[in-house]
């Protein structure tokens, strides 16, 4: 059976396994990369030919590109796990031998694998007969005491998602940390010029990899929202962003010699990288280029007459509860407006109640995707039959259009107050402190001022001093107590049997003198002194761990080596003794001798749990 088991596990391995090399060769993605987009005509450029999600693919002939010659440097495996998860991936190497200066680029390649046709872009590359010096914009960096062209190992990136805005319009921004090949550390959020734009705090960073005209690099990318204060040709940026540079230092003595040569393991170069003194670091401040807005005004015709400067595309609904009241009870109304947009300037629409209601200003709930306005309003007379109208007006800067949204009216009932019922309500007017209140009366719901200070308590009286407190806290300790000593009294019954057996037996011989009353009871003999004998072997072989079946009235005398009183023991021999003569002589057998051997082994076994044995 062993076999079989050991056979139907090792083909589900190998199922598990074919269908993970499937799973593996269905999700491929093919990406061509390069170590520098300009070079000079005595370098040379690398080219790999990435494949992630296989190790399969073999090497790949180049097409012939235009100014260069190559050559198959060889490929590299890789394979990790992540989060239980395994990736692999195999890299082909080459190297580009420029052979002409000028502008050329890598063709797009394709790679048809399992089925399917992947496909890279082009990459250009600038070759030049001199060294190669010019940076990428805005990269020309200063660390430490001396100027170095980082060129497109690191630089910033401002971009933002719209050209064209109106005045207070949502304009998502994104700044960009591009890092290839250099060890960044110390980075700070960026600082953005935005001489008359608002600008929202920014988003949790993003960290990402991404392929930048064939070359590979770390991006840190940082989002936010920016808003146009005044029309006009506006400039955003440049965006600023502080960082340190972690760079090797360079070892000026070399002169000393050890057995295992100038790269000594335990020399002072690898004591100092191991430290942190390996490398020195330098602030670096990186810079990009600015980016043109248009900012124009809000059109002047058709402008409704509610509206209040809200900019965006939404949607409006309106809540009304309850629906039956009596007068001066509260009816909630929410507002809620959703949509995009710029929330900031999305205001409560107004209701307009022509002094039928008493209305209060609203609680304003927001987040991401909407604003919520909870809104108090009081009938003041039977007479109100509707909650009315309401409008909500807003810009829609997709269509360039101003857009109203009429929720209403709804139907509402108002009760009269009973007879003699009335509510009266203080409010502090408009006015200087400490005039008088105004009073009116709606109905006898709500009761604005507290008549009542409500529960005091004494000062200083904390809960860590009550009495009752501080003895609830013994609880959870004597609760551990409990369960330690709980669990080592069962871990001692399991591996102590002669314990277990001694401590069961007196609750065996309880049961079993229980049915031996009932058969005194119905005066059946037999039955007595059948149960009674049985009394007498489980407690004599539980207590003194015997083998029950082996119990008779021989074993008595073997029971003096346990340091027994003899009167016991002359007590046991006579239970014993009745036990055989009722087998023996069953009609000689009276009541009362049954109640007297009851009472002899109850005296026994009592005695017998008495003595220290």
């Amino acid at each position: 059976m062993a076999p079989n088991r050991k056979i139907i596990f090792c083909l589900i391995v190998l199922l598990l396994s074919n269908f993970t090399v499937s799973a593996f060769a269905r999700d491929i993605r093919f990406e061509v990369t390069v170590d520098k987009n300009k070079v000079s005509l005595n370098s040379t450029v690398s080219l790999n030919l990435t494949f992630y999600g296989t190790q399969s693919i073999n090497r790949i002939d180049l097409p012939d590109i235009h100014g260069f010659n190559w050559r198959y440097f060889g490929p590299s495996l890789k394979m990790s796990i992540i989060n239980g998860r395994a990736t692999r991936s195999i890299t082909h190497m080459y190297v580009l031998i420029p052979i002409e200066a000028g502008e050329f680029s890598v063709p797009p390649m394709s790679v048809y694998y399992n089925g399917r046709t992947y496909e890279s872009n082009p990459i250009p590359i600038t070759v030049v007969r001199g060294p190669v010096s010019a940076p990428a914009p805005g990269t020309k960096e200063s660390y430490g005491s001396t100027v170095r062209d980082l060129g497109d190992k690191a630089f910033l990136v401002l971009e933002a998602g719209k050209k064209k805005a109106y005045v207070n319009e949502v304009i998502p921004v994104t700044v960009k940390l591009y890092v290839n090949k250099l060890a960044i550390k110390d980075i700070y959020p960026p600082m953005l010029a935005h001489r008359k734009f608002s600008i929202d705090e920014y988003e949790k960073p993003r960290q990402y990899k991404e392929i930048l005209n064939g070359i590979p690099y770390d991006v840190i990318e940082f989002n936010t929202n920016a808003f146009g204060n005044r029309p006009g040709e506006l400039t955003l940026g440049p965006a600023e962003l502080k960082c340190s540079l972690l760079l090797r230092r360079k070892t000026r003595n070399r002169r000393h010699s050890s057995i295992f040569g100038d790269d000594d393991f335990f020399g002072p170069g690898a004591f100092d990288s191991f430290f942190g003194g390996g490398y020195e670091k330098y602030p670096l401040n990186l810079k990009s280029e600015s980016v043109p807005v248009t900012v124009a005004e809000l059109p002047i015709e058709f402008v409704p007459n509610d509206f209040t400067g809200a900019l965006g595309n939404y949607q409006f609904y309106l809540e009304a509860s309850p629906k039956e009241v009596k007068v001066g009870d509260p009816i909630t109304l929410k507002l809620v407006i959703a949509g995009e947009g710029n929330f900031n300037t999305v205001k409560n629409p107004a209701l307009r109640a022509d002094g039928d209601f008493k209305i209060y200003d609203p609680d304003v709930k927001q987040d991401e995707t909407g604003k919520v306005f909870e809104q108090v309003i009081i009938p003041k007379t039977v007479n109100v039959k509707e909650i009315p109208a309401v409008t909500f007006s807003f810009f829609d800067t997709s269509s360039g259009k101003y857009k109203s949204i009429t929720r209403g009216p709804m139907p509402i009932k108002v009760n009269p107050l009973p007879k003699g019922e009335e509510l009266i309500i203080f409010e502090t007017p408009e006015g200087p402190a400490g005039a008088a209140r105004a009073r009116e009366i709606f109905g006898k719901d709500i009761i604005y001022i507290k008549d009542s200070p409500g529960l005091l308590k004494k000062r200083g009286a904390f809960l860590c001093r009550n009495k009752l407190f501080i003895a609830l806290q013994f609880i959870p300790i004597l609760c551990v107590i409990f369960t330690i000593v709980f669990q080592r009294r069962k871990e001692r019954l399991e591996r102590d049997i002669p314990y277990a057996r001694r401590l069961a037996a007196p609750r065996k011989a309880g049961r079993n003198l229980k049915r031996a009353r009932q058969f005194l009871s119905a005066g059946d003999s037999q039955q007595f002194f059948d149960a009674v004998f049985k009394t007498l072997q489980e407690y004599l072989g539980d207590k003194f761990h015997l083998p029950t079946a082996g119990i008779t009235s021989n074993v008595v005398e073997a029971l003096r080596g346990y340091n027994i009183d003899s009167g016991i023991i002359d007590s046991l021999k006579e239970c014993f003794g009745n036990c055989d003569t009722a087998r023996y002589a069953q009609s000689s057998i009276t009541k009362e001798d049954m109640s007297r051997t009851l009472t002899l082994l109850e005296g026994v076994i009592d005695k017998l749990e008495r003595a220290k044995i």
